[in-house]
């Protein structure tokens, strides 16, 4: 379900504007053309959602990913990340979840411009989406199977390469994105929610 609206998303994301990048990021390009097609994706930051005083949130993540000094290297070059991440309960395909997507455009994000829900399996559907950032976190193959499970933890990465590729998806949109991840459990009595923003680049 969520390769399938993923996919649509990018169709629906075709239009000939130029999304402006944050003059405060290091990025390869000011600017980033907003049509579709091959890819080359990286991190910009990552963090935990603010939450509630009520509320625990179940996933806590300190993260600094490398940046490039020159277009070419996002080419050519893995992206390598530092920092930890702590899921606080132990989480598998019982959860359920959703991505919500903003996009850059005209200095400002547009909140909400795509969103899709994963109604089910939210380990696995994290595991064969984004394998390289499953390996990278939690150091354990994606091609793996069996059964998924985000152990209850704390995972640390010094300087670890990550692989961006994304196999279920040969085109995205091409611009910045920050995307909201929230994770439920099945009865919904415990919530973890992380952001991370990329920017997508056409593939040479």
């Amino acid at each position: 379900m969520a390769r399938c609206v993923l996919r649509c998303a990018a169709l629906l994301s075709l239009h000939a504007v130029w999304a402006e990048i944050p003059p405060d990021r290091a990025t390869p390009s000011k600017w980033i053309p907003s049509y579709a097609g091959p890819f080359v994706l990286y991190m910009d930051r990552m963090y935990s959602c603010p939450t509630p005083s009520d509320k625990e949130n179940m996933f806590e993540v300190h993260i600094r990913p490398s940046h490039f000094r020159t277009p070419s290297l996002v080419q050519t070059t893995l992206q390598t990340i530092s920092g930890n991440c702590t899921w606080k309960a132990v989480v598998d395909d019982t959860w359920a979840g959703n991505l919500k997507s903003d996009v850059w455009a005209n200095n400002q994000w547009k909140e909400n411009s795509i969103i899709y829900p994963i109604r089910k399996a939210y380990c696995s559907t994290v595991r064969n989406n984004f394998p390289g950032l499953y390996e990278t976190f939690y150091q354990v193959s994606a091609s793996s199977k069996a059964p998924c499970t985000f152990p209850k933890k704390t995972n640390i990465m010094d300087n670890a390469p990550i692989n961006w590729t994304l196999p279920n998806f040969p085109l995205l949109p091409y611009g910045r994105f920050r995307t909201t991840s929230t994770a439920w459990s099945s009865k919904k009595t415990r919530e973890a929610c992380f952001v991370f923003e990329v920017v997508i680049v056409p593939k040479l």
